[in-house]
């Protein structure tokens, strides 16, 4: 409540507060105003009504002159016809007020009217033009098409016409009304003629031609009388004779034109006679054809032309034919006749074949024959035959006969076909029998006979055998057998005969060994023993009797032998068919390898040695010391010195070398005993030669103990060329050599300088020589007769071993070939080598050292480089490398030279 009030206060001072309002005056009312007075078109022909429309406001409105009813503002009011010009007021009027006013003039003109539209010419030629004149009041006037406005009587050209025009005439008035008329003008083109034709130029006497007319702009007439259409066919009366036909075409415009076209009259074709000569032909023969005609060409189906009176080959027939003779003229009215040619298949022959056509004398066999397309006769008096049916011959005994098939067609074509038929002798086996009748399980047994008129077989896997005589051998049997010999002559016939062979049990070892008498060894197939120690074998076998040698030796029994050499024991076990079987127990005696080092020790191997172990024993040598540090070893007893071992020896420092033979045979039982020794020293001469002497071999040549020695040409150089000199092994101190060698030094020899190796075989000496030449490494084998005179002898062949970069370093000789080895490996050569080597047998066999063969064993004596001291280790080669024993400088190597 105490709010309500102060708001009523609050108002109440505001309002005692303002001035008083004056009272307002009253508007007076607008005048009347116009804001537009027009007319739909400001000009109309007499006669039409004008519409008006008046825009006003602020009052009522009046039109004079009086168009009738009230007028509202915006409407549209229509007046009354006006037939001349008239000027309308707008009045708007209120009480109080000026009137407001306006006006709006509407012009009346006369309608356009026209007189005449009028042509020069109703037809005009096609691209020409006339002249056209149009008459007319109260408006402008244009023509169309393509004249555009025109003056009422002033004539105006109507432009090239190329048809038919309609012009059309527009006149309009002031206030836009018009009214129009037509007028056409023809246009017509001169007389052508497009085409005069024929169909057909030529005709046969007594036939109408058909003849066409195309052409335009006029009527067409053909020979002056007959009227023809653009396009009609007119067809002549029979014409006999040729003529010659005027189409004449004359138009509206332009001057007529012509066309002719000339008909050739010919006779009519005639046939007079058609035929084969032969009606009846062999499919892929061919006919001839005769025709006789007139009055044009012939020609035949399939075939061609055909000139009358004249034979025509045709092309081979294969079925009946029928050819059709068409005789045309020139007017290609036509003449037919047909003949009919039939074709028969020719006569085949399938086969013609006998049942056997070989067969043995005097028998008989039947014929065969399969053809078609005729008839079958068979000759030698067999007569007709059917295809398919087989006929008997008669015994043939000649030794061959031909039968002739001849197969005849309806054409008379005929195919032959002949068959031989031989006749051979009987199978007959003269002899057969197996050697031997008694014979081993698993063992072949000859088959032996004779045979004639026939090949020959034997069953169990014999097979075909030669004859007429025969020895074969048969498949390893397996028990009882018998054997069929099969002959078999041409003919399929044959005979037999049978061998029968019995079987006994094979021999067979069980085992066969031996061991070392009193050893406890198992027994082995290869036994070693010493000198004087006996072998004891047992034979373990059955289905036999036993023999080691000539003595029989029962199974199971020992048998004791003392063998002095290596030797081979052979057991034989026979049974009672002869068959014999084997087995071999090695008897090896052992053998002293002797190496001999430069340095001035021997090492002494056993030859056998498995080389699992250190040498057997050592023997030193006087007069050249041992290696610092090397030191003398314990030997083993037992085994002998040979009678003389040749050795060089080169002491430290030395610039010569000894060669000594130690040639007292005892037996070594320690390091202290030690064989006397005998050197050969330099003689006067050529012997002086041996101051550096670098390889000895040694051989019992025809039973004389001989020693080849080679040595180097000596001071000052070491690699000067050297020569070979041959000893007797039983002489000592200065003595002079049986004969020398030098190298060749002319030819391609002079390749081979420095002599490094000798060895002897056969009669024949292999020397290995280095090239010196520029100190290149080529080096070569040149091979001597043993027994030269002089010097300077060539070789009876020579080869290069190895190729270039490598020495030969060690050289033997055996049956087996040549053994040469080198840095770069082990090569064999046959013993007639000349080019490359025949095998590869053992590579890295070291820088170089010594071979040496003994019982198929390969010794060679290796000098390695360990440390920077020259050592030489034995291995025992054959196609395998054996374990390495050092022993010192390079030296010697040799097998019981002369035990």
């Amino acid at each position: 409540m105490r709010s309500s009030f102060l708001l009523l206060m609050l108002s109440c001072i505001a309002a005692c507060s303002a001035p008083p309002t004056p009272t307002p005056e009253p508007m007076p009312d607008p005048d009347p105003v116009v804001t537009s007075f027009t007319a739909e078109k400001p000009t109309l022909t007499r006669g039409s009504r004008a519409r008006l429309t008046a825009v006003f406001a602020n009052g009522e409105a009046t039109i004079s002159p009086a168009l009738g009813g009230a007028v509202t503002s915006g409407a549209v009011l229509e007046t009354a016809p006006l037939d001349a010009d008239t000027t309308f007021t707008l009045t708007v009027s209120a009480p109080d007020k000026t009137p407001a006013t306006a006006t709006v003039v509407v012009h009346v003109v006369p309608a356009a009217e026209i007189t005449s539209f009028t042509s020069a010419d109703s037809i005009v030629t096609a691209g020409t033009s006339t002249t056209l004149t149009a008459v007319f009041t109260g408006g402008t006037g244009t023509v169309t098409p393509g004249i555009g406005p025109v003056t009422s009587g002033t004539p105006f050209n109507s432009g090239n016409l190329s048809s038919a025009t309609e012009f059309t005439l527009t006149v309009t008035n002031a206030a836009g009304d018009a009214v129009t008329r037509t007028l056409q003008v023809d246009a017509a083109t001169e007389p052508r003629i497009v085409s005069f034709t024929a169909q057909k130029t030529t005709i046969t006497r007594g036939t109408a031609a058909v003849l066409t007319a195309v052409f335009a702009g006029g009527m067409g007439v053909i020979n002056g009388s007959s009227a023809v259409l653009s396009g009609d066919t007119f067809t002549t009366l029979p014409l006999m004779s040729d003529t010659t036909f005027t189409l004449v075409v004359t138009g509206p415009v332009g001057m007529p034109k012509t066309a002719t076209i000339d008909i050739v009259v010919v006779d009519a074709p005639v046939i007079l006679s058609f035929s084969a000569v032969q009606e009846d032909i062999t499919a892929g023969q061919f006919a001839q054809l005769l025709a006789n005609f007139s009055g044009g060409t012939g020609a035949v189906s399939g075939q061609g032309s055909i000139a009358s009176n004249q034979l025509l080959d045709t092309l081979p027939l294969s079925s009946d034919t029928t050819f059709v003779l068409t005789v045309t003229n020139p007017a290609m009215d036509t003449a037919t006749a047909m003949v009919t040619v039939h074709v028969h298949a020719a006569p085949n022959i399938t086969s013609f074949t006998a049942a056997r056509s070989i067969i043995t004398t005097a028998q008989m066999t039947t014929l065969t024959a399969v053809f078609s397309g005729g008839t079958g006769v068979v000759d030698q008096g067999l007569g007709p035959v059917v295809s398919g049916m087989p006929i008997d011959t008669p015994q043939i005994f000649t030794q061959t006969r031909t039968f002739t098939l001849t197969v005849t067609n309806p054409a008379g074509s005929t195919a032959t076909a002949t068959v031989m038929v031989q006749s051979v002798a009987s199978p007959v086996i003269n002899t057969f029998t197996a050697t031997p009748r008694h014979s081993t399980i698993g063992q072949s047994v000859v088959l032996s006979g004779s045979f004639g008129n026939g090949t020959a077989t034997i069953d169990n896997g014999v097979g075909t055998v030669s004859g007429p005589s025969f020895f074969v051998t048969s498949p390893p049997i397996q028990a009882a057998t018998q054997f069929r010999l099969t002959v078999t002559n041409a003919a399929g016939d044959s005979v037999f005969a049978v061998v029968d062979v019995t079987a006994v049990p094979p021999p067979v070892i069980t085992s066969f060994t031996g061991v070392p008498v009193g050893s406890m060894d198992a027994g082995t197939t290869s036994v070693r023993l010493n000198v004087g120690q006996w072998i004891s074998m047992t034979p373990v076998y059955s289905a036999g009797v036993g023999r080691i040698g000539p003595t029989p030796a029962p199974s199971g029994q020992l048998f004791n032998q003392t063998p002095t050499t290596d030797t081979t024991y052979t057991l034989s076990v026979s049974n009672d068919a002869g068959t014999t079987v084997t087995a071999d127990v090695n008897a090896l005696i052992d053998h002293d390898v002797y190496v001999a080092s430069g340095q001035g020790y021997v090492a002494v191997y056993r030859s056998h040695l498995d080389m699992a172990g250190p040498p057997v024993r050592r023997i030193y040598i006087q007069n050249c010391p041992l290696p610092s540090g090397v030191a003398l070893q314990p030997i083993s007893a037992g085994g002998l010195v040979p009678a003389q071992l040749w050795v060089t020896c080169r002491a430290q420092g030395a610039t010569a070398a000894r060669i000594m033979r130690i040639q007292s045979p005892q037996a070594i039982n320690n390091s202290a005993a030690m064989p006397a020794t005998s050197s050969l020293t330099p003689i006067s001469g050529a012997a002086t030669l041996l101051n550096n002497p670098v390889s000895i071999a040694i051989d019992s040549l025809n039973g004389v103990p001989t020693v080849l020695i080679v040595a180097e040409s000596g001071s000052p150089s070491p690699l000067a060329r050297g020569r070979v000199l041959v000893f007797s092994a039983s002489m000592g101190g200065n003595v002079a050599p049986l004969r020398m060698l030098d190298p060749p030094t002319s030819g391609d020899l002079t390749q081979l300088g420095l002599i490094t190796q000798v060895a002897l075989y056969a009669s024949e000496i292999y020397v290995a020589s280095r090239n010196i030449s520029g100190l290149s490494a080529t080096n070569g084998v040149l091979v001597f007769p043993l027994t030269w005179t002089g010097t300077n002898i060539a070789p009876t062949r020579w080869f290069i071993p190895t190729s270039t970069g490598t020495f030969v370093n060690g050289l033997a000789v055996n049956a087996d070939g040549i053994y040469v080895s080198s840095p770069s490996g082990l090569t064999h050569f046959s013993l007639g080598v000349t080019g490359t080597p025949s095998a590869l047998h053992v590579l890295n066999v070291g820088p170089g050292g010594q071979l040496a063969i003994f019982d198929r064993q390969l010794m060679f004596a290796n000098v390695d480089m360990v440390w920077g001291h020259s050592t030489v280790d034995l291995r025992r080669l054959w196609g395998a490398q054996g374990p390495a024993f050092s022993l010192g400088v390079a030296g010697q190597i040799a097998v019981d030279p002369l035990r």
